[in-house]
């Protein structure tokens, strides 16, 4: 909780508690219908899920707030969930109502706790009772042997074979338990924060990079009646027609949605200013290119990027991105490209890149496509970056002058 921040431990040089205390303000301020819908936003659901099978299988809730691992994912934006020392005990009903408080608030969400229930249940037949148990023994018969041999060991061998024989007895208890506990309806109780002392709910506070979290799951109403520019071309798809467009600031893109930008269109940025896409962008130049500019020739823009879409493709032919990639931290995730695609599906081609001037001008991360037929040239450094993205493929393009900083008068295309 918050008022243990003097407890918090960061393994890493940079002692940045900024995402935990975002994660903190929701968990513990949030209403639940706001709860609900940022929670999947700064944390992986998925992995928590996965976290939390492999507690309620052990019966073990050993892992709570002065304890509890997390590890924030830079290029995701969300915390994922560390499992560790943690132990066998035998499951009781009492099992939901003592662990951790980031559990439990997510599991009282019925829809939530729906997803960690198939997650669970799933796991909990015949095969692989059979398979643990066989795994158990196997390690067991490995280990004995080193186990005895140990002359200075905390457990007499006595101690240790019981103690064994009792973590093989909680496996099986637990198996057979936990399809009772598991409910339709989520045994998890949470009462949703209220400020007695104001008489009214209380209010989350977002802060540093994290103050645009909110826009990942704003309304598509309410993003156009904040973005203008924009055009709702059904209840699923925004559009940017052919024209000139000036952002002054950050823009987000909310998840669930696909952006088409028309052919034609001409996206000029204020300085450092960027668009971040929650969802996947068609952007299609045809015989009219696209164009990404700095609206001021002096300062250059942030980034383009696209950010969690997943297998939905993106795709970009005939665009033109120049003058951009002053690196970006937006809701926790470090954008180092121009045009930058994290955990996303990305199809790159016939455009043109020029006068990055900082990391890369195009940068991939834990995503999947193509980059083929393009140019890059004056570059400041790595025309393309491709991290973790074993399924991403690059092919005929040109480079020119990358890598060495700003070249002056060389000549570009685009």
């Amino acid at each position: 909780k918050t008022a243990g921040v003097n407890y918090w431990k960061d393994y890493t040089d940079q002692l940045d508690f900024e995402p935990l205390k975002n994660l903190a303000s929701i968990v513990e301020n949030a209403d639940n219908q706001t709860f609900k819908k940022l929670i999947p936003a700064i944390l992986d659901m998925d992995k928590f899920y996965g976290w939390a099978a492999i507690n309620i299988l052990a019966g073990s809730f050993h892992q709570q707030e002065n304890t509890m691992v997390l590890l924030f994912n830079r290029a995701s934006g969300k915390f994922e969930m560390i499992p560790w020392d943690v132990n066998h005990y035998y499951i009781n009903d009492a099992y939901f109502q003592d662990m951790d408080v980031l559990s439990r608030r997510i599991l009282s969400i019925p829809e939530f706790y729906g997803q960690f229930r198939q997650r669970t249940l799933a796991y909990l037949n015949e095969e692989n009772i059979k398979g643990d148990l066989k795994f158990y023994e196997k390690t067991f018969d490995e280990m004995k042997p080193e186990f005895y041999s140990d002359r200075i060991k905390f457990h007499n061998d006595y101690t240790f074979l019981r103690l064994t024989k009792r973590s093989r007895e909680q496996i099986i208890h637990n198996f057979e338990k936990i399809p009772q506990m598991l409910t339709e309806n989520t045994p998890v109780v949470f009462e949703e924060p209220f400020d007695s002392a104001q008489g009214k709910p209380k209010k989350i506070s977002l802060s540093g990079s994290f103050s645009n979290l909110e826009a990942i799951v704003l309304p598509l109403a309410e993003f156009v009646k904040n973005n203008q520019q924009f055009r709702i071309q059904d209840n699923k798809t925004l559009v940017l027609p052919a024209g000139n467009y000036y952002f002054p600031r950050d823009v987000i893109v909310p998840s669930g949605l696909i952006l088409v930008i028309r052919p034609g269109a001409n996206l000029f940025f204020a300085k450092s200013a960027s668009l971040i896409s929650y969802s996947p962008i068609i952007a299609e130049g045809s015989a009219t290119p696209i164009r990404f500019l700095p609206a001021d020739g002096r300062n250059n823009w942030g980034v383009m990027a696209i950010s969690g879409a997943g297998a939905k493709e993106s795709v970009f032919n005939n665009a033109v991105f120049s003058g951009g990639s002053s690196s970006r931290q937006i809701n926790g995730v470090i954008y180092t490209g121009m045009l930058s695609a994290h955990y996303s599906a990305v199809k790159v081609s016939h455009s043109t890149f020029i006068r990055d001037i900082d990391d890369d001008a195009f940068n991939i991360k834990y995503g999947s496509g193509v980059l083929t037929d393009s140019y890059f040239a004056d570059n400041n450094g790595d025309a393309v970056d491709i991290d973790e993205s074993p399924d991403f493929l690059v092919s005929s393009n040109r480079f020119a002058s990358n890598g060495h900083g700003l070249v002056p008068g060389h000549a570009t295309k685009g």
